[in-house]
């Protein structure tokens, strides 16, 4: 495969599918997991050969390595100029009155899934002894909840705050082979997410001392919903990291300004901005030699309270 191609992990919606459709009008060849034969052909329709699917599950091994094998045979002597890790699911609720199997679940495919596409893929950006072709990228897809511990997605939050702390480590360690990691922090995205609300999990807190916290759950997704950047706007940030387009030394693309809903909503919550500011001025400007280049959408929009 001579075209300059990237992989991405689940394509089928949301920011993989905004990712996928940007990179390939932007003259790319784009490799993307899906998990069933139905959406690999309806893609492969809409992207023809300028997209490869690839079926697999972030959680199972074997289908990893069955992937792997495929690829590195398909990119022949070349490397993939970016590993996109994008799978993750977002499993709400009040700690207290989360089930264990959905806390594992939420860090078994948002962090050891990640994780596990690091090990198997990483060297197919270049990230071993003795090869001498141009190096990639690995972007872990990240949030503001990897910023901001928030009520009533804890679950979600570890997950992203402990793929910001991978990464930061996982930067030091491949600095040898000149692979770069970069982690990508957005905020609210229109995707499907915010038409399904889980009616169940709603109906579940009404006995408990978040009830009058979930009857606003409708709304609050509402007003996220209107904020939300399209998904492509992702795709873009990423094709402008990948070609040193951003902030001060391609470090920072810009503060992501964002007015946000917390679980008990009281108005905006500008005290978001502030750190975030603080934490990107402060730390990672300060040590961006040794930490993860952020980068961060930044549309001011705010609502009313």
């Amino acid at each position: 495969m001579s075209k300059k191609s990237i992989m991405i992990t689940v394509v089928s919606t949301g920011i993989g599918l905004g990712t996928l459709s940007y990179f390939v009008k932007n003259g790319f060849h784009v490799y993307g997991s899906v998990r069933n034969s139905k959406d690999a052909s309806r893609l492969k329709k809409i992207y023809k050969d300028n997209f490869t699917p690839l079926i697999f599950d972030v959680t199972k091994e074997a289908q990893l390595k069955k992937a792997v094998a495929f690829l590195k045979k398909s990119l022949k002597n070349s490397n993939l100029l970016a590993l996109v890790n994008n799978a993750g699911v977002a499993i709400s609720g009040p700690l207290l009155h989360q089930k264990v199997k959905d806390f594992e679940k939420q860090i078994d495919i948002n962090l050891n899934g990640a994780f596990r596409v690091i090990k198997y893929f990483a060297p197919l950006c270049g990230a071993e002894k003795n090869n001498s072709s141009k190096k990639g990228v690995i972007f872990n897809i990240s949030s503001i909840s990897g910023k901001i511990g928030m009520p009533g997605v804890g679950a979600y939050t570890a997950s992203k705050f402990g793929l910001e702390g991978l990464s930061h480590s996982l930067r030091r360690e491949l600095m040898r082979y000149g692979v770069d990691v970069v982690v990508i922090g957005p905020g609210p995205i229109k995707t499907e997410i915010f038409d399904k609300i889980d009616k169940k999990f709603v109906q579940s807190l009404k006995k408990t001392d978040y009830a009058n916290d979930a009857k606003g759950i409708p709304k609050r997704m509402k007003n996220a919903k209107k904020i939300a950047f399209p998904a492509e706007e992702v795709g873009k940030l990423i094709f402008n990291a990948l070609h040193g387009k951003g902030g001060e030394d391609g470090t920072i693309q810009s503060f992501f300004e964002y007015i946000g809903l917390p679980y008990t909503h009281s108005g905006p919550v500008s005290s978001m901005i502030a750190m975030n500011k603080y934490f990107s001025k402060k730390i990672f400007i300060k040590n961006k030699i040794i930490t993860p280049k952020y980068f961060y959408l930044n549309k001011k929009k705010s609502h009313a309270s």
